[in-house]
């Protein structure tokens, strides 16, 4: 039995026997709990999401990032409130606001601006669709992902470009992603411009999707200057929120979004308090695969619990 399907029957036996009731009231008594925000990617499966959503505007008032910061900064208590985010800017996200928004829900997108301006698939799909096709490759595919996420992207294009020839002839490689590539394309600035018509807001997550943390200042500065500079370009508006890409980030990033006028960062996972820092907002990774009763795990703090044990 794989650890995932044994989370989903543990959360599953712990849900309907009305655990997780009981521990939410238990959670609201607490002076310190507060705002919630969930971080989502590319979305797939639109009946779970569907699904998802449902169930979290009946437990949460769901709330735009800006009006979560503004009260913060009035030390408005959030308890109740949620924030619905999504990282890197999948082309996906242009059909999640004709779904959602219909019903007035507010929600943020923390683009990745290369890929846009580009128009190419981010590189850990390429990964992941190519070691699909190869079962050496996908005994090695989470080896091979957390080497070259480290990179700065230029490197990564190479390391990729080094890679393929392992498992694949260059030709069959390169026709495998053109036919993969459907549902993982990111947004194109068309996309960004019917997104305005929705209660959406637009954040950085670094231009190249880099590992902040492992990237030199004067470089970082360049990234993040582009990425907002683009953001604001294209959009018309203030780009002030920054998420980092895999929760990568310290006091010496946090110096330097401050140098750039941003006013708040979001990374690392967990919920946030009452008087949590804008410099370090906690939030819960949600997939589109993931149950209500895993939902509620995550929320509550259980999963992570689980996966520890």
């Amino acid at each position: 039995m794989s650890k995932r399907l044994l989370f989903i029957i543990v959360c599953s036996i712990l849900h309907y026997s009305g655990f997780f009731s009981l521990f939410n009231k238990i959670v609201k008594k607490n002076p310190k709990s507060g705002l919630i925000i969930l971080t989502f990617h590319n979305i797939t499966n639109f009946e779970m999401f569907n699904n998802q959503i449902n169930y979290l505007r009946k437990r949460f008032e769901i709330i735009s990032f800006s009006e979560a910061v503004d009260k913060l900064k009035e030390g408005i208590d959030l308890q109740g409130k949620l924030v619905l985010k999504f990282d890197d800017g999948y082309k996906s996200n242009r059909f999640v606001a004709e779904k959602i928004t219909k019903a007035n829900i507010p929600f943020i997108i923390y683009l990745s601006t290369h890929y846009i301006e580009n128009q190419e698939l981010f590189w850990w799909d390429k990964i992941r669709i190519l070691s699909k096709k190869n079962k050496i490759m996908l005994k090695r595919e989470r080896k091979i992902l957390q080497e070259i996420k480290n990179y700065p992207q230029e490197k990564r294009e190479e390391k990729i470009n080094e890679i393929i020839p392992l498992y694949f002839k260059i030709d069959d490689a390169k026709e495998i992603l053109e036919k993969n590539k459907s549902g993982k394309e990111p947004l194109s600035w068309k996309d960004i411009e019917k997104l305005r018509e929705y209660p959406v807001e637009f954040g950085a997550h670094s231009h190249q999707h880099l590992i902040i943390t492992r990237t030199c200042s004067e470089a970082l500065k360049k990234d993040l200057l582009l990425n907002k500079k683009l953001i604001e370009d294209k959009t018309g508006e203030e780009c002030k929120h920054f998420a980092a890409p895999n929760a990568y980030y310290g006091e010496r990033e946090i110096n330097i979004l401050k140098e750039l006028n941003f006013i708040s960062a979001v990374g690392k996972y967990d919920t946030n308090t009452r008087s949590q820092n804008l410099y370090d907002m906690k939030t819960i990774g949600i997939s589109d695969n993931d149950t209500i009763p895993i939902i509620e795990a995550k929320i509550s703090g259980f999963w992570y619990l689980l996966k520890a044990i």
